[in-house]
């Protein structure tokens, strides 16, 4: 199921936004809060907004912790991100200075990348996404088979299957359908058989079973899981379990609401990936290990170098040299001693 923002995930639809939008509109009315975008750019009617603190107005904005889209303000609908955790509150000055002082620059370089990728994805970017991040879905399948099939002692056939159920469950996110076409399972079977040295008849016959199965949210996944290996351990799994299952794998502020939203959203699971391979500081956190094994050597430079392309689609040129500045550049350049 495609779920537009991480607000209409399972976990994300029961977070309360109405006041954070409320006070996003006044603040645009009060001090033009929609001039603050960073460096991101789109031509399309869905445009970023960057919270800093820098206005007076934002000061009546309630933290929240993911990209909201904030639709009918000034006659645009505007995704918008808050970036105040991770802004030198004493260096805010100049209110629509391109960049803020950065206290944190790991923090605030993975709401930026999150920012720009659900900008494409809200764009007319999530088939782009999906064919140029094909890691992304590797690592979210090995993540949750690995993870259950430890907690639940199954099997190397078992694991197996997980891992073909958990990867057709990630490619049925980038789909309205709950069941996934001819031509996305034939992929898969492919990305599968490299990634994994299961037999691929084995794999064959597994895809096979899986596509008939309705996926695309956590409850239709767990459900499938239960079909799919009719083992009576796991009888009672269900999706507040695998939340419970996943959220000790990632660092930082909000982790563990992050990875549960992570689970339904892929711009929000292909940011945690890009940077658990680029940030020393996520290095011992479990999907930087996984990150590591399934992405590796050239693998790894080809996606980190599509997603600094990806991400040039949406980041102002530096005129000085005439091409677009990556996430992690800008945020180093941000920050002031």
């Amino acid at each position: 199921m495609f779920f537009r923002t991480s607000y209409e995930t399972t976990v994300g639809s029961s977070l309360v936004v109405k006041p954070v939008e409320r006070a996003i509109k006044e603040a645009c009315i009060k001090d033009m809060l929609y001039n603050q975008h960073l460096d991101i750019i789109t031509t399309l009617d869905i445009r970023p907004l960057v919270v800093t603190g820098a206005l007076t107005s934002e000061s009546n904005i309630p933290l929240y912790a993911h990209p909201l889209l904030v639709t009918g303000t000034r006659g645009y609908d505007f995704l918008c991100a808050d970036i105040r955790p991770f802004v030198r509150k004493d260096r805010l000055d100049d209110a629509w200075s391109p960049t803020p002082a950065i206290r944190n620059v790991t923090e605030y370089s993975f709401a930026k990348t999150r920012l720009v990728l659900n900008l494409a994805w809200l764009t007319g970017g999530a088939r782009p996404m999906q064919n140029q991040f094909t890691g992304a879905a590797t690592v979210y399948a090995g993540w949750l088979s690995e993870l259950i099939s430890r907690q639940y002692a199954l099997d190397p056939r078992d694991q197996v299957a997980l891992f073909c159920l958990s990867y057709m469950h990630y490619q049925s996110l980038f789909q309205e359908s709950p069941q996934l076409d001819d031509d996305t399972a034939q992929a898969a079977v492919i990305h599968i058989i490299k990634a994994t040295p299961a037999p691929g008849t084995l794999v064959n016959s597994l895809v096979s079973e899986i596509k008939s199965m309705p996926l695309g949210t956590l409850d239709l996944y767990c459900e499938a899981v239960k079909n799919l290996l009719q083992n009576i351990r796991l009888e009672k799994f269900n999706a507040g379990i695998l939340i419970t299952l996943t959220g000790q794998s990632w660092f930082g502020l909000n982790a563990k609401e992050i990875l549960a939203i992570a689970l339904e959203h892929p711009p929000t699971w292909t940011t945690i990936v890009y940077h658990a391979l680029q940030e020393r500081t996520y290095r011992n956190s479990v999907i930087a290990k996984l990150a590591e094994r399934y992405i590796k050597g050239s693998s790894r430079t080809d996606f980190i170098n599509a997603m600094a392309l990806f991400q040039d689609n949406y980041l102002e040129a530096d005129k000085s040299h005439g091409t677009a500045r990556s996430s992690a550049l800008e945020a180093l350049a941000a920050v002031e001693l």
